[in-house]
C-alpha cells in the first residue's frame, strides 16, 4: 500500500488487490458534530443533495456517468464524516476519481433540487421515528451527549430540515470541504505508483494552490480541523413512555478509546470475567456470513471484504448504520432480522437474499445440488452471458424504483435467476422443473419474461441501449393473423348479427382454405 499527502493537504492511500472491480471513496470530516451555527442535519443534506449538479454536469448527466460505464456511486454520512464512493471497473477509476473530487469542490444545490429533498429527508425522519428500535437509539445518544454536538441526530429534525437554504449548502461546503480534512482511498487491481500520480493530478486540478495553511480557522494541529472535545457523560436511568406495543430498552457506558490500550486492555478483561466476548473482526481468515445484534461502523470498518461475504443483524431499518454501511462496502445484508441470533449459531451455513429480506438458515441440500446442476448446464450451452445481461437491466430498474414484475413463464423455473436477482420466486419452494426452461435438448432459444411498468419502461429501453450499444439492442415485434371463422364472427358482432346464426354460417366454412378455393 502506498499512503502520504499531496502539497493541498488531502490525504491518500492506495491499495493494490487482486479485485478487477475498483473502490474508490473521498472522506470529508464534517458531520453531525460539525453542523454549529448550521440547521441540524445539513451535513446528512449536503450528502443527498451534492449529487444534483455541479458547475460542469447536471443531475441526470451525473447520475448516468458512472451507470454507463456500469459502476455504482453512492455516499452515507455519520457524527464523524460525509463519505463519496464509487464502484467501477479498474480502468476506469481515474473517471470515477475526478468525478468524486468535482462533486465535493463545485456542487451548485439547485434550487428546485433542495426542495424535492426536503421531501424525500423528512419521510425518512418520520420512517426512522415509526421505528421504535432504530428511534431509540437517537433519543439514548440524545440523553448521553446531552449539551455536547454529538447528541444531534444525523438527520436533523423536521424543523430543521426545512429551514435549510441554498446559501447555507453552499457555505457549509466551502467551510467545510477543505483538502485538510478530506482523504482519498483506492482499492483495486492497479499499478500504485502510477495511480498515485493520477491522484496527485487530479488534487492539483481540483484544489489548484490549496495549502494546508487554507484550512479553517478552527484548525488545530494534529486534529484535522476539529476541536475533539469529549462529552460530559454522567450517568443516568430514564424512561420514556409511548404508546408501543413493545418496550425498547438500552443499556450503555463509556468505552476506552483506541488509543487508551491500558485502559482497552482492562475492559476486555471484564468482559470475559463477565461471560460476555468482544469479537476480533480482523482476525477472520475463511469465507463467513456475520450474523450480529448490530453492526456499528466501528464494526464494519474492521471488515475484509475478501472474507467478510455479507452480514445479517438482529437490530436494523433502512436508515440504519448497518444498512447505509452496507452499500458502501457494497456487501449484501439484511438487517432488522428479529431472532436471528436464536435462529442460528457459529457454523450454520446461510443463504442471504438481500433483494428480499430473506435469510435461509441451513438450506437443504437439494438447493446446493440444484445450483450445481443449473450452472453446469448454463455454462454448456453458452447462456452465462444472457443470465448477466437480464440480472443487470433488471436490477437497474428495481435500484430506480421502476415496478418489476416477480417472474412468470419457463425462466421462473431457474434457482440461479432467483439467486441474482432476475425473478422473485424459490423454484425449490413451488416445486419448479429448470428443464421447462433450459435443458442440452432444447432447440428453440430460451428466454425471460420480463413485466415492467409500462410508463416507465422505456427507461429500461434506453439504459439497455446506452450500455450495450445501439447496434447491439433491438426490440421486436409479432403479428398475428385472424382465420376466416374468426374473422366473419367478428364481423357479425361488430353488425350486431345474432349469435346463433353467425354460428351456423361460421360452421358451414371448412377449417382449411386453400389459394385457388376450399378445401375440405
Amino acid at each position: 500500500m502506498i499512503s502520504g499527502k499531496a502539497d493541498c493537504g488531502l490525504r491518500y492511500a492506495v491499495k493494490k488487490s487482486g479485485s478487477a472491480v475498483g473502490y474508490c471513496a473521498l472522506s470529508i470530516k464534517c458531520g453531525t458534530r460539525d453542523e454549529e451555527g448550521y440547521p441540524s442535519g445539513i451535513a446528512h443534506f449536503v450528502e443527498h443533495t451534492i449529487f444534483k449538479g455541479t458547475s460542469r454536469r447536471s443531475a441526470s448527466v451525473i447520475n448516468g456517468y458512472l451507470d454507463r460505464l456500469g459502476g455504482e456511486l453512492n455516499a452515507f454520512t455519520t457524527k464523524e464524516e460525509i463519505v463519496i464512493h464509487a464502484t467501477v471497473l479498474k480502468e476506469d477509476l481515474a473517471k470515477a476519481a475526478s468525478l468524486l473530487f468535482e462533486l465535493a469542490t463545485s456542487p451548485t444545490f439547485p434550487e428546485h433540487e433542495i426542495n424535492t429533498e426536503k421531501g424525500v429527508v423528512i419521510d425518512e425522519i418520520h420512517s426512522y421515528k415509526d421505528t421504535p428500535s432504530e428511534d431509540i437509539y437517537d433519543r439514548f445518544e440524545e440523553m448521553i451527549f446531552e449539551g455536547h454536538p454529538l447528541s444531534g441526530p444525523i438527520l436533523g429534525t423536521v424543523k430543521s430540515v426545512k429551514k435549510i437554504t441554498g446559501s447555507e449548502l453552499q457555505r457549509f461546503v466551502r467551510e467545510k470541504f477543505v483538502p485538510c480534512r478530506m482523504a482519498f482511498t483506492i482499492v483495486a487491481d492497479i499499478d500504485e505508483k502510477r495511480m498515485e500520480k493520477d491522484i496527485l493530478k487530479l488534487a492539483g486540478r481540483y484544489f489548484g494552490e490549496a495549502s494546508e495553511s487554507d484550512c479553517a480557522p478552527d484548525c488545530i494541529e494534529g486534529h484535522s480541523c476539529r476541536n475533539f472535545s469529549m462529552p460530559a457523560a454522567l450517568p443516568f436511568n430514564k424512561t420514556l413512555n409511548k404508546r408501543n406495543h413493545q418496550a425498547n430498552c438500552v443499556l450503555g457506558s463509556l468505552a476506552p478509546s483506541l488509543y487508551q490500550e491500558r485502559e482497552r486492555l482492562a475492559t476486555i478483561l471484564l468482559c470475559n470475567i463477565l461471560g460476555l466476548t468482544i469479537p476480533d473482526l480482523t482476525a477472520i481468515d475463511e469465507e463467513v456470513v456475520i450474523v450480529a445484534e448490530e453492526m456499528t461502523p466501528s464494526d464494519t470498518a474492521q471488515l475484509n471484504k475478501k472474507y467478510s461475504l455479507g452480514f445479517v443483524t438482529e437490530i436494523g431499518g433502512k436508515t440504519s448504520h448497518a444498512a447505509i454501511m452496507a452499500v458502501a462496502l457494497g456487501l449484501p445484508a439484511v438487517v432488522g432480522c428479529t431472532g436471528i441470533m436464536s435462529a442460528c449459531k457459529h457454523g450454520d451455513k446461510i443463504i442471504l437474499d438481500a433483494k428480499s429480506g430473506d435469510v435461509i438458515v441451513n438450506p437443504t441440500d437439494e438447493y446446493y445440488s440444484r445450483l450445481d446442476y443449473e450452472l453446469e448446464i448454463i455454462d454448456e450451452m453458452g447462456f452465462v452471458d444472457y443470465f448477466l445481461i437480464v440480472a443487470d437491466f433488471v436490477n437497474f430498474a428495481k435500484d430506480n424504483g421502476i415496478p418489476v414484475g416477480p417472474g412468470r413463464g419457463s425462466g421462473a423455473a431457474s434457482l440461479c435467476a432467483y439467486s441474482i436477482g432476475i425473478t422473485d420466486i424459490d423454484p425449490i419452494k413451488y416445486n419448479l422443473l429448470f428443464e421447462r426452461f433450459l435443458n442440452p435438448e432444447r432447440v428453440s432459444m430460451p428466454d425471460f419474461d420480463i413485466d415492467f411498468c409500462y410508463i416507465r419502461r422505456p427507461e429500461v429501453i434506453k439504459y439497455v441501449t446506452q450500455k450495450y450499444g445501439a447496434d447491439h439492442v433491438a426490440q421486436i415485434i409479432t403479428f398475428g393473423t385472424m382465420a376466416a371463422k374468426n374473422a366473419i364472427k367478428d364481423v357479425g358482432r361488430a353488425l350486431n348479427v345474432p349469435y346463433a346464426e353467425m354460428d351456423k354460417i361460421t360452421k358451414a366454412i371448412p377449417n382449411k382454405i386453400i389459394k385457388n378455393g376450399l378445401s375440405t
